[in-house]
């Protein structure tokens, strides 16, 4: 299934050329965490404790909303990015 979407997509376009002498550079960040991080460098009170950061619509009269990132303590508390 993920081939046949990819096989649907334009390709990707071309890396720029490192300049002479210079190296490309890859790099892996964990924005997962990131929305979190900023509650926390906002609010030091919660460092530490087990944050989640979510989103709604209120304009949806469900009122329920997802959540878009949760700290490490959260995470090792069963809570996930994505949850409802």
């Amino acid at each position: 299934r993920f081939k046949a979407i990819c096989a649907g997509m334009p390709p990707a376009p071309p890396l720029p050329t490192p300049r002479p002498g210079e190296q490309r550079a890859v790099m892996h960040i964990d924005m997962d965490c990131f929305f979190a991080s900023v509650a926390v460098a906002h609010f030091p009170a919660f460092a530490g404790l087990p944050l989640a950061v979510s989103w709604g619509n209120p304009s949806v009269e469900s009122g329920h909303g997802e959540i878009a990132s949760c700290s490490y303590e959260a995470r090792a508390r069963g809570v996930r990015n994505g949850m409802w």
